[in-house]
């Protein structure tokens, strides 16, 4: 994804993060269809999951779409994002596959919705750093190594991320200074976010 990220700044249309996106979440569904759920089966809150990978795709596949219909689906995956966790656990299909699917939707969500707000040309590329840190934050933890394995998910983090996503949504819609102002502090408060995990990864 960073590297779809570097062709787009390059000059590559937006449909190529979802290309490449497909294509790994393609690999990632095939090498884990043994673990889809403890049944076997796909299972429907895998599905609402994959549901809101191609409404993201579709965001990145038609950037002509105005504002407020741009706002308007990225609000339906996120609402989605609820109930398919919801799901996964009253139905007992919940699954690592599931937990790891559910996070990279979240955020490709977040990628998506900085392209589409840097795409718009209101924003400096700047806009990019919520989207692209995800994906800089797990090669990092794969390349160092650090102590624990993985960041700690608090209660916090779950609410830093709920309000970037949010933020950055209501960003696509033209409100002036007022939109960069929002995304300069969903900017900060996912930097904030990710020091914090990268403080835990080394200090428990």
């Amino acid at each position: 994804m960073l590297t779809s990220l570097a062709l787009v700044l390059g000059g590559a249309p937006l449909i190529t993060s979802a290309v490449m996106a497909l294509l790994s979440f393609g690999v990632l569904t095939y090498l884990f269809r043994r673990q889809w759920t403890p049944t076997g089966r796909y299972g429907a809150a895998n599905l609402i999951t994959a549901v809101r990978f191609l409404m993201i795709g579709a965001l990145l596949w038609w950037p002509s779409i105005l504002p407020p219909y741009q706002a308007a689906l990225a609000t339906t995956v996120l609402v989605l994002d609820g109930i398919d966790g919801w799901l996964a656990r009253r139905s007992g299909d919940g699954s690592s596959y599931g937990e790891f699917l559910d996070k990279e939707v979240d955020a490709f969500l977040a990628l998506g919705l900085c392209l589409a707000l840097y795409q718009s040309q209101r924003f400096g590329i700047w806009i990019l750093i919520p989207g692209a840190l995800r994906y800089a934050f797990v090669l990092f933890v794969h390349c160092a190594r650090p102590p624990a394995p993985k960041e700690r998910a608090t209660r916090w983090s779950r609410a830093t991320g709920a309000f970037v996503l949010g933020t950055l949504i209501v960003c696509l819609v033209p409100i002036g200074a007022a939109g960069t102002w929002l995304a300069a502090l969903a900017t900060t408060a996912v930097l904030g976010s990710f020091s914090c995990s990268l403080w835990h990864l080394y200090h428990g």
